[in-house]
């Protein structure tokens, strides 16, 4: 089965953490946020835990409150990958949720 990638754009690192808060009880799929040093936005990788799909339709929902999304697929990501800093890891959503 494959996962599900869904990439949403922020233009502040509070509100991420904002919504990081909103959704750390909903989403349990893995999660990473990087930020692109020229343009300044955050990007907020969500892959779906296949075993959870139900709720990550409604995280996804959430999420499109706070941001916008980006068309996702593997080169996006990829992109994504090697050309911004990391600024959390596989957790960004439980660990940014902190900071609200």
């Amino acid at each position: 089965m494959r996962e599900t990638v869904k990439i949403f754009i922020f233009n502040s690192l509070d509100a991420v953490c904002e919504l990081s808060f909103h959704i750390k009880d909903l989403f349990s799929g893995k999660s990473s946020l990087y930020k692109n040093p020229q343009s300044k936005l955050y990007f907020l990788v969500l892959e779906n835990n296949p075993a959870d799909k139900e709720n990550f339709g409604k995280v996804c929902n959430i999420v499109s409150e706070f941001s916008v999304q980006n068309r996702s697929n593997y080169a996006t990501t990829a992109v994504i990958t090697e050309h911004c800093e990391k600024i959390a890891g596989s957790d960004a959503v439980t660990i940014l949720s902190a900071f609200n």
